[in-house]
């Protein structure tokens, strides 16, 4: 192995351990409970989140997908807009027959924190 490649190597490999030093995710302490904490006025956060439901005697799928943005408005004061989205396929029965059946749903809604 030449010297060259080497230190590309090494290069590299500092690089990828120096990444997480250098990033900046969330701030809260406990990955599994949600902390209550309000931005600051100004500040903006924007969450994802997506859950697959499964599972049921006959075919069944739902994805629940939901967009938040918030917004610090000061004096320990925040909005956070949600954009929520749902689809729903599942195995239906008329007269004997089975089929499937799809069911959209798109909704809005808006919550304060103070």
């Amino acid at each position: 192995m030449s010297t060259k490649s080497l230190l590309s190597k090494n290069l590299v490999l500092f690089i990828f351990m120096c990444l997480p030093f250098l990033s900046n995710a969330q701030d809260r302490l406990f990955t599994y409970t949600y902390q209550s904490t309000v931005l600051n006025k100004g500040q903006r956060e924007l969450e994802v989140w997506n859950t697959l439901r499964t599972g049921r005697d006959d075919f069944y799928a739902r994805l629940d997908h939901r967009t938040e943005f918030e917004i610090g408005l000061g004096g320990r004061l925040q909005t956070a807009f949600y954009l929520n989205l749902t689809s729903k396929t599942k195995t239906v029965s008329e007269s004997g027959i089975k089929s499937t059946s799809t069911e959209n749903e798109i909704s809005f809604s808006n919550e304060f924190k103070l």
